[in-house]
């Protein structure tokens, strides 16, 4: 057992792989949850990331409800995405904020992750679909998140997480992906949506074309001179889940994806 490395279980044969880990996994984090001046009285899993190998559980403690989550990614990641969430509690923002182990640790390993513990916050409800609100609220949200996350330095030891400098080559990779579309519905002409994928592809082609010709025109090289602290964070995996209304206005809630980038831009796609 103290050889276990956590990898994704989605192959391994459980019914509901999303709803469930393994017992290797689980006795990890009883070990962990001893590393913290607690009393677990009950423990919940909320849902599972069997395809990366990640999970979050609700606890009940002596200390009021929180949440013990397992970062599915490789721990220099993750100490990223720890060391910015703790930033920006210090800076007022409305994100959960981590609780420290017995020895004054964010984060404590096992299994070969991250694993943290914060608050639970409550309660948490979506924004409204059904009207312009509820966008303009998540619009509102984000940008206090991006304004907030300004200055933020990552942690020694931390693996520096940004897709600043990567735009001309995102939008490259698109371009290229075109053709091969175009491709395999000439291959397999004789799937229905083959021609619905024909009769686009041009056009897309030449949209991106145009938008790869724009981005080079534009000021984005003198943009990504500045320092990637100055222009803060995204989210990454920001949306109607990740935003939600709770006590004192928007909070914003699962940051293990976060990345330096022009905030107003990428988040916003």
């Amino acid at each position: 057992m103290a050889d276990y490395v956590i990898r994704p279980w989605i192959q391994d044969g459980y019914a509901e792989p999303d709803m469930t880990v393994p017992p290797e996994v689980a006795v990890l984090a009883e070990k962990v949850l001893s590393r913290y001046d607690m009393r677990v009285l009950g423990m919940t899993l909320i849902t599972a990331k069997s395809d990366k190998g990640g999970a979050i559980w609700k606890l009940d403690t002596d200390r009021g409800p929180r949440s013990l989550k397992l970062l599915h990614r490789a721990p220099e990641r993750s100490l990223f995405s720890v060391g910015a969430q703790d930033y920006l509690v210090g800076k007022g923002a409305r994100v959960p904020q981590l609780i420290e182990t017995t020895k004054g640790r964010l984060a404590t390993e096992a299994g070969g992750k991250l694993w943290i513990v914060t608050e639970w916050v409550e309660p948490l409800a979506p924004v409204s679909k059904t009207d312009l609100s509820g966008a303009q609220q998540l619009c509102y949200g984000l940008g206090e998140f991006h304004r907030l996350s300004r200055g933020y330095v990552e942690p020694s030891g931390a693996a520096r997480a940004s897709r600043l400098h990567r735009w001309p080559k995102t939008y490259a990779k698109i371009l290229n992906k075109i053709p091969w579309f175009r491709t395999l519905a000439q291959i397999y002409s004789d799937i229905p949506a083959s021609r619905a994928l024909l009769a686009a592809a041009d056009r897309y082609e030449a949209q991106a074309q145009e938008a790869l010709v724009r981005l080079q025109q534009s000021p984005y090289n003198q943009l990504v001179t500045r320092s990637e602290p100055e222009w803060g964070l995204v989210h990454q995996d920001y949306g109607w889940s990740n935003g939600q209304w709770g006590p004192g206005g928007l909070w914003i809630i699962d940051l293990d994806g976060v990345a330096f980038d022009l905030p107003p831009e990428f988040d916003s796609w």
